[in-house]
């Protein structure tokens, strides 16, 4: 069993040094940070793209003790709090809610469908989605905006747990990052953590494999127990009837996620339900992403990092031309 990772809240981190977000309060017309965000510093030191960042950390002796606890966190947080499976259940849900956030307090369905790329959730998804939020209570009308159109705002319910969730994200980081640390208000966490999720060579993905179980309902909880059970060596029996139970899924459910994870042979041989080489190599690469993103959001250097990335990816695209 591997010993919990030590970790500085990161609202002991010191004072806020971030600018606030282009935009002001929120609405169709916020904007994602601009370019040239100052980093914080020593922040230059160490992996000068994306890509090696994530690798350096995939390769550091701590990281199966940092992303077990990551994986344990995330799940703690999700069982603890019930509404939480109601307002992200699965990936696509996941973004329209980290986007109504950055939105808050003035949220339209055409706004958040500009913050969701079509890959993770298609417009008529978005919509949807809304209009679920909405009826679930956790967005109510907005007292800004144009009253012709449906304006939305976030109930505090909703406020609370996403504010919970994004600082519980980002704060996975703080093993890896190497400067400083500015606490920022958590508007500002959902829109780097969108950004991160946008930007191009930085994605949290790890390829359709990891994507797909992501898309369906509860898949990404089962994918980070399993990487957890892995990454600790647990020999203790999968009982998926407890899974489902703690979660709030179906039996039945649970077995087709499995089902797909070993259609696409990242579950070992056997009835133990333990990830294959495959599965974990294909959990590792993902997790260790994750924790880049987190590490360099936090030392307000994920731009510049994502940029070399961009940059290494094209140059090696016109080598091979």
């Amino acid at each position: 069993m591997s010993c919990p990772v030590s970790r500085t809240p990161l609202a002991a981190a010191g004072p806020a040094t971030a600018p606030a977000p282009a935009g002001g309060t929120g609405g169709e017309g916020a904007q994602l940070l601009p370019a040239g965000v100052p980093t914080a510093p020593g922040a230059a030191t160490g992996p000068t793209s994306f890509a090696a960042f994530a690798a350096e950390i995939a390769a550091d002796p701590r990281f199966d003790a940092v992303a077990a606890q990551l994986c344990r966190e995330v799940l703690g947080f999700f069982a603890g709090q019930p509404a939480a499976m109601r307002l992200m259940p699965d990936q696509g849900r996941m973004r329209v809610a980290v986007a109504c956030r950055l939105l808050h307090p003035d949220i339209t369905v055409a706004a958040v469908q500009r913050l969701v790329p079509p890959v993770i959730a298609s417009p008529g998804r978005v919509a949807a989605a809304i209009q679920l939020l909405g009826a679930q209570g956790f967005l109510v009308p907005s007292p800004v905006g144009d009253r012709r159109a449906h304006h939305h705002a976030m109930a505090p319910g909703m406020e609370a747990i996403l504010d919970a969730f994004l600082e519980l994200m980002v704060r996975q980081g703080l093993p890896f990052a190497r400067s400083g640390i500015a606490p920022r208000r958590p508007r500002d966490w959902a829109e780097e953590f969108l950004l991160a999720t946008l930007e191009g060579g930085a994605s949290i993905g790890s390829g359709p494999g990891v994507e797909r179980g992501h898309t369906l309902r509860g898949g990404a909880l089962l994918n980070l127990e399993l990487m957890r059970r892995g990454l600790e060596r647990e020999v203790s029996p999968f009982s998926r009837r407890a899974f489902a139970a703690r979660f709030g899924l179906s039996r039945t459910h649970v077995i087709d996620l499995l089902a797909e994870l070993a259609g696409r042979g990242w579950l070992a041989p056997g009835r133990e339900f333990r990830p294959s080489e495959a599965g974990l190599a294909a959990g590792r690469a993902w997790l260790s992403r994750f924790l880049a993103i987190s590490a360099a959001v936090l030392d307000m250097r994920f731009r510049s990092l994502a940029a070399a990335s961009r940059a290494e990816a094209r140059a090696a695209r016109a080598g091979t031309a």
